[in-house]
């Protein structure tokens, strides 16, 4: 992994330049994001009607479908996650650690500034879908979970 990451970060480190605010900003994953880029993909996260945060998927569904009932009063959101990665039973940081020892310290380094950006989406995103879960009345946030809990395989 360590000698995939190098030659991304060397050769074609526009794979791996912040793209999710590319993505979420411009569509595309394959220019040098902006500030502005930046500033545009957090209005984007601010304003859509459902955020969803991978590692909050639970909250990002009680969340999406408490404040979409009004216009879609049958919307189900109970799906447990679905084309989950394997390895996820580790903790985040344990598997962060992995990725750091793989790479190396100047790889690393280089990597967490080429996804400066994209880490700072990634706490705005999980700060508002906090947010937004906790204006979800905890009747309302229950049942979900409950429903959730019995969906899953």
């Amino acid at each position: 992994m360590g000698d995939f990451v190098a030659r991304l970060v060397g050769e074609m480190p526009w794979y791996i330049n912040d793209p999710q605010v590319n993505l979420v900003a411009n569509g595309i994953a394959n220019d040098v994001p902006t500030e502005r880029d930046l500033d545009r993909a957090l209005a984007r996260i601010l304003n859509t009607s459902f955020l969803g945060v991978v590692d909050l998927y639970t909250e990002s569904l009680i969340a999406g479908q408490y404040f979409l009932s009004a216009v879609f009063p049958e919307l189900d959101c109970a799906e447990p996650p679905a084309n989950v990665s394997r390895g996820m039973e580790r903790t985040l940081a344990a598997r962060v650690a992995e990725v750091e020892a793989a790479c190396g310290p100047a790889v690393w380094a280089e990597l967490l500034r080429l996804n400066r950006m994209d880490l700072q989406l990634l706490e705005a995103a999980r700060a508002e879908v906090a947010r937004r879960v906790r204006m979800v009345p905890e009747d309302a946030a229950e049942r979900l979970r409950s429903h959730l809990a019995s969906a899953a395989p």
